[in-house]
């Protein structure tokens, strides 16, 4: 829970939850409700989600095979983080992107040591992290 809290300090937050966590994402913003939950969070978006890709500097996200062409569309910096229950297809698409140099994937294990430092890293303030190196988007959107 700390690294979300930290997480909700340095940034605002667009949080798309899915149907099924939808419930218990509106339990918990009842409970930060009293501390100013600054994450906007929507259970899906659909027309709205070019607008919500358009004002975004940083996408945090499973690597479901649609990630493959929204990131690189947008030309988003992102840090994949493969669903453990989905075989290895997610960590193929997050390989995908890695390798083109438009993603860092970190492990679910990994997530509460890895996660704020990975934002540093991709924020448009960085030297030396996406923004710096824009070139992985274009190779991405390029199929080899």
């Amino acid at each position: 829970m700390q690294v979300i809290n930290d997480l909700l300090r340095e940034y605002q937050v667009i949080h798309l939850t899915g149907e099924l966590d939808w419930p218990e994402i509106q339990t918990r913003k009842q409970h930060f409700r009293q501390n100013w939950f600054p994450a906007i969070c929507f259970p899906y978006l659909h027309e709205e989600m070019a607008a919500a890709f358009s004002s975004t500097d940083i996408v945090l996200s499973r690597s479901g095979a649609s990630t493959l062409g929204e990131l690189p569309f947008y030309g988003l910096p992102a840090i994949l983080v493969p669903i453990l229950f989905a075989w290895r297809y997610q960590k193929v698409n997050a390989d995908y992107l890695v390798n083109k140099g438009a993603a860092v994937m970190i492990e679910n294990s990994q997530l509460k040591e890895e996660l704020i430092p990975a934002c540093t890293g991709c924020s448009p303030t960085s030297t030396n992290g996406f923004y710096a190196h824009r070139d992985g988007f274009w190779l991405a959107r390029t199929p080899r």
